[in-house]
């Protein structure tokens, strides 16, 4: 299935059912987010087992059988009942519940998915659909912007949204990705895989994904533009540091250093946290 990335007014446009949702539960605010207290409020109907419980529609049992293993969560389209998969941790399985409320929840999902899956849709809008369902998960667990305010009324810092991942009941890696993506600060994100790749016959690593806050973008453009998709460990000092947390070397959990590399301001000087979490180095970067 493709991706779909979406826009600011569309993301702007889940967030308002978000927001509703959240206020007709009397949730807004409560940390962490009371997910069966909103999908009540949503008339969306108590989360059952996903492959064990007897009231699991026929037809959606059939196809969650093939997908077992695979699948997080499901809705079914008869009575909106929702499925999630017990063998899953706890930020996953509520990101799956939130996703799954999403699906219920915004109402030009409903009908949708004909037989309760994407497979007669074109598979352009079920990357939509899903999209937006996960948007809006993230919003509801991060509870809006409680967690971005939270998490920035101190320092900049790797730490914030490491030590706010419990209490929202959130990944770590999803926790990052917050604190940047809605950072009122200028500040980027470099996710690097774990394993070494080789460039120019010398041991790299991966650049697998990268973002920045708005503010950043606005000034230094998209951070994947300001390094090399993959990073020498005898070039960059982050992906050194990158290297010694994989393996275990690193001092501490996060690691501080600074580098230099070319934005759309011309040469620039970043401050970096590493931090792993045992599968990616996740690169914290401040100009």
């Amino acid at each position: 299935m493709t991706t779909a990335t979406l826009t600011a007014d569309r993301r702007d446009h889940v967030s308002h059912y978000v927001l509703r949702a959240l206020d007709q539960a009397g949730a807004l605010g409560v940390i962490p987010t009371p997910l069966e207290q909103v999908a009540s409020a949503l008339g969306l109907p108590p989360a059952a087992s996903l492959f064990d419980a007897e009231d699991v529609p026929p037809e959606l049992a059939a196809r969650l059988r093939r997908l077992y293993g695979k699948v997080r969560g499901a809705l079914s389209t008869r009575d909106h009942s929702i499925f999630l998969s017990r063998e899953q941790k706890l930020p996953e399985g509520r990101f799956a519940h939130g996703h799954e409320i999403g699906h219920g929840a915004l109402p030009w999902h409903t009908g949708a998915y004909s037989g309760g899956d994407g497979r007669t849709l074109d598979p352009d809008v079920c990357a939509e659909l899903e999209a937006e369902a996960s948007a809006f998960s993230a919003d509801l667990l991060f509870n809006m912007g409680t967690f971005t305010a939270q998490a920035h009324s101190g320092n900049l810092s790797m730490a914030s949204p490491l030590e706010l991942a419990p209490v929202y009941q959130t990944s770590w890696h999803a926790s990052i990705r917050r604190y940047v993506e809605d950072s009122p600060r200028p500040c980027a994100l470099l996710i690097l895989g774990r394993d070494l790749v080789l460039r120019d016959g010398k041991p790299a690593l991966k650049v697998q994904q990268g973002m920045e806050s708005a503010s950043f973008r606005d000034r230094h453009g998209p951070i994947i533009q300001c390094f090399p998709d993959e990073l020498r460990i005898d070039q960059w000092p982050l992906a050194r540091d990158a290297r010694d947390a994989v393996g275990g070397a690193a001092g501490g959990p996060i690691t501080h250093g600074e580098t230099t590399s070319h934005t759309s301001c011309g040469k620039t000087q970043f401050r970096y946290e590493v931090f792993f979490n045992n599968y990616r180095c996740f690169v914290l970067l401040r100009p």
